[in-house]
């Protein structure tokens, strides 16, 4: 789905670093819900333990200025 979005608003995919920023910010907003893991051998893990509902989690994201275009994208399993 991320790649597909990417492709749509003809920008590049992010790198590993920023996908765990990316994460970091979901967790702040209230979409995901992380909880960190310490493994002394490779540090924290961050694991995703709940999910805002879809419906909920689209609105939050798509009052992001950028994303306005796709608010009502076509009809079509873009979003599924």
């Amino acid at each position: 789905m991320y790649q597909i979005v990417c492709i749509y608003l003809d920008i590049n995919a992010l790198t590993w670093r920023k996908i765990v920023d990316l994460i970091s910010k979901l967790d702040m907003l209230r979409i995901l819900k992380v909880s960190i893991a310490n493994d002394r051998r490779s540090g924290g893990k961050k694991n995703i333990t709940s999910i805002t509902p879809k419906e909920q989690a689209l609105e939050t994201i798509l009052k992001d200025f950028r994303l306005k275009s796709i608010a009502k994208p076509p009809k079509s399993n873009f979003f599924y």
